[in-house]
């Protein structure tokens, strides 16, 4: 199973995450150069969407800064996917964009998530089955968070 696949795993069973299996800095991928980079941006996108939620739903401060600090990663090294248009992580870039005391990281993560949003829409004008639901998730945390 790929990171991201392994996160929501986490989520849809309550459990803790092992040891190794996120990277400490940059990317959450540990090792990363094996993978095309449109399937690595999504993998680092629902991996950002998955650990978000595990850590809203353990109340892990550092987990959040981990989070956090991966989105500021991609914003910098990764464009916002366009290759399967999706709107993964668009929870994390809109907190990031909110709180981040870097006006200029603030503002260039509320692009990356507006940037998610519109790309959703291109096939159909409206976001399929599936981003909405994608969305409709990212809504959930969007207020967990805000609590």
């Amino acid at each position: 199973m790929d990171l991201d696949e392994r996160l929501w795993w986490s989520v849809a069973q309550t459990e803790k995450l092992p040891d190794g299996l996120i990277s400490s800095t940059d990317g959450l991928l540990v090792d990363p150069d094996g993978l095309a980079i449109e399937y690595r941006t999504m993998v680092e996108l629902g991996g950002l969407q998955a650990l978000w939620a595990i850590a809203m739903r353990d109340g892990d401060r550092a987990m959040r800064e981990r989070v956090l600090d991966a989105a500021r990663w991609n914003i910098e090294e990764l464009q916002p996917d366009n290759a399967i248009n999706r709107p993964w992580g668009l929870p994390v870039f809109l907190e990031l964009a909110m709180y981040e005391s870097d006006e200029t990281v603030a503002q260039t993560a509320d692009l990356h998530a507006q940037t998610l949003l519109h790309n959703a829409c291109i096939n159909f004008g409206k976001p399929d089955l599936l981003s909405a639901l994608i969305l409709k998730n990212g809504i959930a945390l969007l207020r967990q968070a805000d609590q």
